[in-house]
């Protein structure tokens, strides 16, 4: 970590299509040995059937939000909060 509190190493990872086996070999011969490790940041996506527009975030303080539609008008996708890292 240097002066400003930030780590030097940076991993993004998406285990969707890891097998147990897997998940469980890096928790044992990554995760594990890991020192002062933590999340500066989590993405969540979810998916519905159901028409996005009835479907809204309530948040204690002022966020982003950014909507894509599709061709019919809709909304598809809504994201919360700055999509850089």
């Amino acid at each position: 970590a240097d002066t400003w509190d930030r780590r030097n190493m940076r991993v993004e990872f998406n285990p969707n299509k890891l097998t147990h086996e897997e998940m469980l070999w890096l928790k044992q011969n990554i995760i594990d040995y890991m020192e002062d490790d933590g999340f500066t940041r989590l993405d969540l996506a979810f998916d519905f059937e159901d028409d996005l527009s009835d479907y809204y975030a309530m948040t204690d303080k002022s966020v982003k939000k950014t909507i894509f539609y599709g061709r019919n008008g809709k909304p598809e996708t809504k994201y919360f909060g700055v999509r850089d890292s």
